[in-house]
């Protein structure tokens, strides 16, 4: 047994080492994110396209490196109006963001950052103006604008730096509709390998983005706060309070569970501040989230979950909303194309009658498992355990009634056991035992002791309800349900062509690759179909150099 403890007192030193290095504050190290968009004049409903990449300006290389994107459509004056996180990986990360319908005309600006970027705050991160148009609302985005009111200036990132030179050319300067058009891309020099990526944008004429770095004016005020490099997956912080919400709660055991698809359990304890931190798999998509802290005899806790995307206010410039005659033409071709898309193109979401997949909990497969439907139904589930040979019994200590799980190793004797009903923890035997068994479906029981994290338990009681409403259990109070958000499903974010040539081609954007190596930019030919829009198309390469900065080449061709 004196080994067994020594083992698990090594686990638990470990995962606090472990949980204590992702909290750490990486100071020395300071991040930043190049960000082009594919174009800067938008119709509600659609997708920008992005392509990012992430550079570490200081710091020692060998750190750990941010993992996930936040990106974000903002007004001039900070108000969210959606928000998505992506994926990074070998420094880069691209994706699409749909601009919500019901938003009116004006200026807005993309905004992309990671979570350790918020230490510097909002002039840290990366911007782009953007131009949206809403044809079936009259109304202009309003904003206080920033005359007379502390603010942010915008310093454009034009394309500067000239230490590489690259030509892109069309085998046609005029296509019919439908026409397929080659591109080559070459370059001028012999040496282009220190690149860091380019990305390729056709669009229409007058219809190129821009990114911008915002210098925050002496009089804004930095909001200082403390976040860590989500480097091991999406992060989540709070803090536990008392109920009045005023006084932290430090050494309480807080417990997260994942519901549904990916089910999953994590506990952690706060800190003297009542601070908590998980670090969540890199799941798809929404999730359903409960947290609660453990029982606090005398106490009911409070649980607050920080916002998982900025909230530091922000007044960027915000001129009076003008287009310019060529930019009417074009936004007027963008907004109709959207429009004819929107009726024309099919939803392309489907919901299909699949089986369901069974999935293996957490701790893997059970020791026992007690199916109650194949057993006369008895009164209580006190009587299951107790008057079935199971691995679990029902016992009582002070008076009070707990679990205790029988197996070979005597450690299962210096811990509780881990109580789950639907994977949420409840650490009340006596709410437990009130569940009707009518309402149970299965019992698994894992009979050896379980290390999740920093926390060390004596066995696994899971009871699994039919229905997977938690057996209508009364769940811990201090609990509270989320449906949270994790990262983008970037399968959607292609530009295709229409499969059935009936259909008309509406794309606005006709090709769009975010990731191009330098290796891929050595004479290297795109090939793409020009769609049923007349007009000026611009091909735009962008370039980034090891330094950040953005070199730029561009052709255009008409399609008559």
């Amino acid at each position: 047994m004196r080994k067994f403890e020594f083992f698990i007192l090594c686990c638990q030193l470990l995962c606090a080492i472990s949980v204590f290095g992702q909290g750490t504050k990486q100071s020395s190290a300071i991040e930043k994110i190049i960000v082009c968009t594919d174009r800067s004049v938008y119709c509600v409903g659609e997708s920008i396209q992005f392509s990012a990449e992430l550079l570490k300006m200081t710091g020692d290389s060998s750190s750990l490196e941010s993992t996930v994107l936040y990106c974000e459509l903002i007004t001039p004056e900070g108000y969210r109006a959606t928000g998505n996180k992506f994926l990074i990986k070998d420094h880069q990360s691209a994706g699409c963001l749909t601009i919500p319908k019901e938003i009116v005309t004006g200026y807005y600006y993309f905004r992309a950052y990671t979570k350790f970027m918020r230490n510097n705050g909002p002039e840290a991160y990366s911007y782009s103006l953007l131009k949206i148009i809403n044809p079936l609302k009259n109304d202009v985005l309003v904003t206080l604008g920033t005359n007379n009111l502390p603010g942010y200036s915008v310093v454009p990132e034009t394309g500067s730096d000239n230490d590489h030179t690259i030509d892109i050319s069309t085998d046609k300067s005029i296509y019919k509709t439908r026409d397929t058009v080659h591109l080559k891309v070459s370059r001028n020099e012999p040496e282009i390998g220190d690149l860091k990526n380019s990305s390729l944008a056709v669009i229409p004429f007058e219809a190129g983005s821009s990114a911008f770095t915002i210098v925050p004016q002496p009089d804004i005020p930095l909001v200082k706060e403390q976040f860590y490099s989500e480097n091991r997956g999406i992060t989540i912080t709070g803090k536990l309070l008392d109920a009045q919400g005023n006084v932290p709660i430090g050494g309480a055991l807080v417990n997260l569970s994942i519901i549904g698809e990916g089910r999953d359990f994590m506990a952690t304890r706060t800190d003297s501040a009542g601070g908590f931190y998980f670090s969540l798999p890199y799941y798809i998509g929404k999730r359903d989230l409960f947290i609660c802290s453990a029982k606090l005899p005398g106490k009911e806790p409070k649980i607050l979950v920080d916002n998982e995307f900025c909230t530091q206010p922000v007044h960027l410039p915000s001129p009076p909303f003008e287009l310019s005659e060529a930019e009417k033409v074009t936004a007027y071709q963008i907004a109709a194309n959207a429009l004819v898309q929107s009726a024309f193109i099919p939803d392309t979401t489907f919901v299909t009658e699949e089986a369901e997949v069974v999935e293996k909990p957490f701790y893997g497969t059970p020791s026992e498992i007690l199916y109650l439907d194949q057993y006369v139904q008895l009164p209580t589930l006190e009587e299951y355990f107790n008057e079935l040979p199971l691995m679990v019994k029902v016992k009582k200590r002070k008076g009070e009634k707990y679990f205790k799980v029988y197996g070979t190793q005597n450690a299962l004797d210096l811990f509780d056991p881990l109580v789950l009903i639907d994977y949420v923890a409840v650490d009340d035997p006596g709410k437990i035992l009130k569940v009707l068994p009518q309402d149970v479906a299965r019992i698994e029981i894992v009979n050896e002791p379980y290390v999740k994290g920093s926390q060390t338990y004596g066995g696994i009681i899971s009871i699994i309800s039919k229905r997977g409403d938690f057996a209508v259990i009364d769940l811990p109070s201090s609990g509270i349900f989320i449906n949270y958000r994790f990262l983008d499903d970037n399968s959607k974010c292609a530009v295709i062509q229409p499969a059935d040539n009936q259909l008309p081609d509406t794309r606005n954007t006709l090709f769009w690759q975010s990731h191009i190596t330098p290796e891929q930019l050595t004479n290297t030919g795109f090939v793409f179909t020009a769609g049923d829009t007349h007009g000026k198309y611009e091909v735009v390469l962008r370039s980034i150099s090891p330094s950040g900065k953005i070199s730029i080449a561009e052709t255009m061709f008409i399609v008559e």
